[in-house]
């Protein structure tokens, strides 16, 4: 075989100095070079996961869809991950202060995100609780695309705010007037809950303490974009 290569070699002839040399990426069918097929040629592939074009599609938001993407491939910096990584270390949830800390608990057996994923189920009539993204991805099979992507769209949102802005939270707010002088200050716990549902409290509790106070000339402000957005009146 050896010795057949070697006279196919010399048999080549010589070669021609009037034809340029041409470079020929053999990653690509063309044989132009892309860093598209550059990467695809290096990348490890392995085999699709079912909540793929659950998050990657053009209705979710990139950076919201790279968190998810984090916390649904267990890269997430938690303690049972830490664990895995050979830390010796005292495990407790932040938040019930009873369980280990782990993703499944924080996203789906904790007793507030449970409520959560019900009341999510109960807003698109689906069964009233999931343990796992690989469940909500089933009963969006065989749905029309609008379906998926209503459905889509705030089972990532949820995923993110569970793990990204849970906690202990409280509510406040101070009231002020033309002069800049500081009426009344209020301020509450809530328990466990996310900040944007912390941010709208505030505002719907001001509105109520100003109108038992009679004021009714307000101008309300708020350092939170999704909550002025959501209640533009």
């Amino acid at each position: 075989m050896e010795e057949k290569s070697r006279l196919n070699v010399l048999n080549i002839g010589a070669l021609d100095p009037s034809v340029v040399d041409k470079l020929v990426w053999t990653g690509y069918l063309k044989g132009e070079f892309s860093i598209k097929a550059a990467f695809e040629g290096i990348r490890l592939k392995r085999n699709k996961v079912r909540w793929r074009d659950m998050i990657w599609n053009n209705y979710v938001p990139i950076e919201t869809a790279a968190n998810a993407w984090k916390l649904l491939s267990g890269a997430a910096v938690v303690d049972s991950v830490v664990q895995k990584k050979g830390v010796n270390m005292e495990s407790r949830c932040y938040i019930c202060k009873k369980e280990e800390e782990s993703l499944h608990h924080l996203l789906w057996d904790y007793d507030f995100t449970k409520r959560v994923w019900k009341w999510l189920s109960m807003k698109f009539r689906l069964r009233n609780h999931y343990t796992s993204i690989s469940e909500i991805c089933k009963t969006a099979q065989g749905r029309s695309p609008m379906i998926k992507q209503l459905r889509g769209a705030p089972t990532v949102g949820t995923l993110t705010t569970l793990c990204g802005n849970l906690g202990n939270a409280g509510l406040g707010a101070t009231f002020r007037n033309s002069f800049r002088d500081i009426l009344l200050v209020i301020w509450r716990k809530i328990g466990v809950n996310m900040n944007y549902i912390a941010e709208c409290l505030a505002i719907l509790e001001s509105v109520e303490m100003a109108l038992i106070m009679n004021w009714t000339n307000l101008w309300i402000e708020s350092d939170s974009v999704a909550v002025v957005a959501s209640l533009n009146w």
